[in-house]
């Protein structure tokens, strides 16, 4: 493969722009006009500039070393992407699971937290307990024992330390 100086020259420079043109835009966002709606926290303005960085990234490495070399790099961020996106995938898939077995309103026992589930999300499900509301990660309760309890069962009891779960209660455990 011979390389031309021109052709890889030509790739820096298009790397250099997209690099300024990210930068200027993500200053003018946050800076300018549209500054209430492009926070430090704007989820979506910085995966469409990361996306333009892409697209700029993607183009000088054709212009500068042609398609072979853009094959390579697409192939390269798609394992990136799917080992970077495996946590959050795990817990979506969780959300799906427990989003057809456990509704609201469903009493449940989830390790050492017990309550009334109030909503199920793709990747979170909050409990309310007597006093407190939690959020877990829909991978807790894929990793430790769930049981769906009658809401007035012995497990929702002060005293519940050394009595059995009524015949009502039913134990998932899933693979």
């Amino acid at each position: 493969m011979e390389f031309d100086v021109g052709k890889i020259f030509a790739g820096i420079g298009i790397l250099i722009g997209s690099v300024l043109l990210v930068y200027i835009l993500m200053v003018v966002c946050r800076t300018g006009f549209c500054r209430k709606i492009a926070s430090k926290h704007n989820h979506v303005l910085q995966i469409l500039l990361c996306f333009l960085f892409f697209i700029g990234l993607l183009a000088s490495a054709f212009v500068a070393f042609g398609t072979e070399m853009a094959k390579y790099l697409i192939t390269g961020v798609g394992i990136a992407l799917g080992l970077a996106l495996q946590p959050i995938m795990k817990k979506m898939v969780s959300g799906i699971v427990f989003d057809s077995t456990i509704h609201a309103g469903c009493h449940i026992q989830c390790g050492d937290i017990k309550g009334q589930v109030i909503e199920v999300g793709i990747v979170h499900t909050w409990i309310k307990d007597g006093v407190n509301k939690w959020c877990l990660h829909n991978e807790y309760l894929d990793t430790h024992p769930l049981k769906i309890c009658a809401p007035k069962s012995p497990i929702f009891s002060p005293d519940s330390s050394d009595q059995k779960p009524p015949e009502e209660s039913l134990v998932l455990k899933y693979w």
